[in-house]
């Protein structure tokens, strides 16, 4: 009996550790895609403003 009682034990902690590792790798994922997304945003707010300046330059010659 103390023997199942060790092994349920640690499964239980087996499972709580894969439990953790998931969640840290998920959470992993997340920042990583948050940074993806963060680093589309900078794209497109340079490329807006690059826009602007051929705009002004534009509208200077016209």
């Amino acid at each position: 009996m103390d023997n199942v009682t060790h092994l349920k034990m640690k499964k239980s902690d087996i499972q709580e550790r894969i439990d953790t590792f998931m969640k840290n790798l998920n959470q992993m994922f997340i920042d990583k895609e948050f940074s993806c997304i963060s680093n589309s945003l900078g794209h497109i707010r340079y490329l807006t403003n690059m826009l602007k300046v051929v705009d002004i330059k534009l509208s200077q010659k016209c």
